[in-house]
């Protein structure tokens, strides 16, 4: 979960740092009638966060800024899964504007087209399931499968505003006597950033592979019997251990329905309506917006770390983290908040619910608790900072405010009438997976991967690499590099011939010409290197001849060669480099293994890849033998025939980096000059 790390950036200007908290994300109250938290209250605050991490996937709507200046966001947040998905627009959005989605600690954003805004969309939030059959053959469950919420329809779903209320007492009928039950613990399930769902995702509409039953192929087969709602394997099947990315999605803590929550009424009650704050104006909030496409397009994404790094955060970033810190897998402490800088500021109505509006601290107890040793904070400054909370009886929020610095203050519109999927791009980690031990059949498919590459004598390859500057080798200071690139591997020759440029530095690309012992690069101008090999359109997600390196490649003495263990730093070997290295060493006569790959390898997921339906493979190198399943570096993605159509690979800044391969004939690759 995010920390005060990043929230804490936005006190820029203020002074305030960690030590003092998130002096500009506290609204002032303006109602003389604020008290102090009730134990009752307390109790609610503390178990909101939970609440939201139980609950899982909301829309939402929020605008950040001033009238004339604003940007406005629409989408939704899947807290299970650390994952947000939104469109950015309004007048303030500027080169933010597009589509963006978000996991702990990274950003991915697709600019929108120079020439306007993105396509319009309804107004309502996204309302999809994922309408494909991703059930893993051998556990017989449903990969990232979720219990039906129960929503009401969309015909009977309140307006995002109401009116406030000005009856008194209305908030909440049932009363909760002391020690009513609270939220039960959690713990959080294994997580990586872009979730624990690792294996990036390039189907139609971000689906994954059914398989084909009559085939009989491991890497389309499907059970005729299995129980997704219980998990039970299939007969026969070697049962699967927990999913790595499940996160409970029951009600919310002693949810009871619309009759009343077990919090009971806030003490006080009846209690004044709470009065407008100063920032953006409700409707700006809820207006009809632009929403995401339901399935995200799997091109165009840059990735960088959120919260950049020099001293400034922009607002965004700030929003993503106020967001991702209003969920947590257990509850706060409600006495540390009873004792605390928290208040009870009034009543009001949001998302259809008589709320109380509550202030509380920004972030979780997790980050501002030190131990039993230290003594509690009791001042929002050291707990992150102050936030205006509007909850409902079941300890539901509805919505949040805040500043997120000087002049810019943020609301956001929580639905929760609506769980709208949302599916991770490729670089943040594409469809969940249930990680599994392989088959029988599996572990022969796999056992065949390198003799059923060498068959094909090669592969055009395309690459899409998030990753850290590599001063003497790529161009680029940022704090995040984007590498594309596109060429050649011949399993026949043992050599690979690459072009790779940086987004940011499209006039320059980088030549890479490799073989098992080592790498020739050198840089050209685009404009040097005009591809001499045709110029055909790019097909089937195969490079075009622009992206593709020269034939014939240049000979002079600007190439550098050094060995592969040359390249690597204090971390080991380079991210573009392990992809290289490792796709060269996937054609070989020798077969695999059987019996270390039944020991080892792990089943992560079906999908689709250019429209080949693969299967998802985890086989961990012996230095990751104790890296839990579903955690390993790379992943293969192989399809029925046993060919490898995708390597992937978790880089050095959390993202995921792919290797798309066509196979098939390619043309005579050049020698690699060794000095």
């Amino acid at each position: 979960m995010l920390t005060l790390t990043v929230l804490g950036c936005l006190a820029v200007g203020s002074g305030a740092g960690l030590a003092g908290g998130l002096i500009s994300c506290q609204p002032t109250p303006t109602l003389e009638t604020a008290r102090p938290l009730s134990p009752a209250e307390a109790r609610r605050l503390a178990a909101m966060r939970v609440t939201n991490y139980q609950d899982g996937r909301v829309g939402l709507r929020a605008t950040l800024g001033l009238a004339g200046d604003e940007i406005e966001v629409t989408g939704a947040v899947d807290w299970g899964r650390e994952l947000i998905y939104l469109t950015v627009t309004g007048p303030g959005a500027g080169e933010h504007r597009g589509l963006l989605q978000a996991g702990p600690g990274l950003v991915a954003t697709r600019p929108a087209p120079a020439t306007g805004r993105t396509p319009a969309r309804p107004s309502g939030p996204a309302t999809t399931g994922r309408p494909t059959d991703d059930r893993d053959p051998a556990a017989g469950t449903t990969a990232g499968a979720r219990p039906p919420a129960g929503d009401p329809p969309a015909a009977t779903r309140p307006g995002p505003t109401e009116p406030p209320s000005t009856e008194p007492g209305s908030a909440e009928p049932g009363s909760a006597q002391p020690g009513s039950t609270g939220p039960a613990s959690t713990e959080p399930g294994s997580t990586q950033p872009g979730g624990t769902e690792p294996g990036a995702s390039d189907p139609p509409a971000g689906q994954p592979a059914t398989g084909d039953p009559a085939t009989g192929d491991p890497a389309a087969e499907e059970p005729a019997t299995d129980n997704p709602a219980t998990g039970d394997p299939t007969p026969g099947e070697p049962a699967t251990g927990e999913p790595a990315t499940g996160k409970p999605e029951t009600a919310g803590p002693g949810q009871t329905g619309p009759a009343g929550g077990v919090f009971g009424p806030p003490a006080g009650a009846p209690g004044p309506v709470v009065a407008e704050p100063a920032g953006p104006p409700r409707e700006a909030a809820t207006a009809a917006a632009e929403q995401p496409p339901v399935a995200p397009p799997q091109d165009g994404w840059r990735v960088r770390r959120m919260g950049g790094t020099g001293t400034e955060v922009n607002p965004l970033d700030s929003f993503l983290a106020l967001i991702f810190a209003a969920a947590a897998d257990r509850p706060d402490r409600p006495e540390a908040l009873e004792r605390s800088e928290a208040r009870w500021l009034g009543r009001d109505r949001a998302g259809g619910a008589t709320v109380d509006v509550l202030l509380g601290p920004a972030v979780s107890q997790a980050s501002w608790d030190s131990g039993p040793a230290s003594p509690t904070p009791t001042a929002l400054t050291e707990m992150g900072g102050a936030v205006r909370y509007w909850l409902d009886s079941d300890a539901r929020l509805h919505r949040i405010e805040a500043l997120l610095g000087e002049n810019v203050p943020v609301q956001v519109d929580l639905d929760r009438t609506t769980r709208p999927e949302v599916t991770a791009v490729a670089a943040l980690g594409g469809l969940p997976v249930l990680p599994r031990a392989v088959t029988a059949d599996e572990a022969e498919l796999l056992a065949r991967l390198r003799p059923t590459n060498l068959d094909q004598g090669g592969a055009t390859v395309a690459l899409t690499v998030p990753t850290v500057p590599a001063e003497r080798l790529l161009p680029g200071d940022g704090p995040t590099v984007n590498l594309r690139g596109a060429g050649w591997v011949n399993w026949y020759g043992g050599n690979a011939y690459l072009a790779v440029h940086d987004l940011d530095e499209p006039t320059e690309r980088l030549l890479l010409r490799a073989d098992p012992a080592g790498v020739a690069a050198r840089t050209v101008r685009r404009e040097d290197d005009a591809p001499a090999h045709g110029a055909d359109p790019p097909r089937d997600g195969r490079p075009g001849a622009a992206d593709l390196p020269p034939l014939p490649a240049p000979i002079d003495r600007a190439w550098s060669y050094r060995q592969w263990p040359e390249r690597t730093d204090r971390l080991g070997g380079l991210d573009l480099d392990l992809l290289v290295s490792e796709v060269l060493s996937l054609g070989d006569q020798r077969a695999g293994d059987l019996a270390a790959l039944r020991r080892s390898a792990v089943w992560l997921r079906r999908d689709v890849v250019a429209g080949q339906k693969v299967t998802v493979f985890e086989l961990p190198k012996p230095v990751e033998a104790d890296t839990p399943r579903g955690q390993a570096r790379m992943r293969y993605w192989v399809d029925r025939s046993g060919l490898l159509r995708r390597l992937e690979l978790r880089t050095r800044t959390g993202a995921f980096a792919q290797l798309d391969l066509h196979p098939g004939q390619v043309p005579e690759l050049p020698w690699v000059p060794t000095n």
